[in-house]
């Protein structure tokens, strides 16, 4: 798996992200907190999950300026990073 620090990164280099903390993020398309796993830091499979539907939920109410950064879900990406807090 990757280290805290490599988490951290991912996380803060992920223009979806505003504000980054060990156990939430905040979303800058709803600007709301969401929690990431609770127990190791910077997992990121919660935020991953938030935000596809964020995405989605602002395409459907015809939010003008998403860019396809926004939705790009890479479901491999997403599958380790869930698998990396079972561990």
């Amino acid at each position: 798996g990757r280290t805290v620090e490599e988490r951290r990164q991912a996380l803060m280099d992920d223009p979806r992200t505003g504000e980054v903390d060990p156990h939430e993020v905040r979303c800058t398309l709803c600007t709301k907190w969401i929690k990431l796993y609770k127990d190791v830091e910077y997992i990121e499979s919660n935020w991953l999950r938030h935000a596809e539907k964020c995405y989605q939920r602002a395409l459907s109410s015809g939010y003008e300026g998403l860019t396809p950064v926004f939705g790009a879900l890479n479901t491999d990406y997403m599958i380790s990073a869930i698998l990396e807090c079972r561990t």
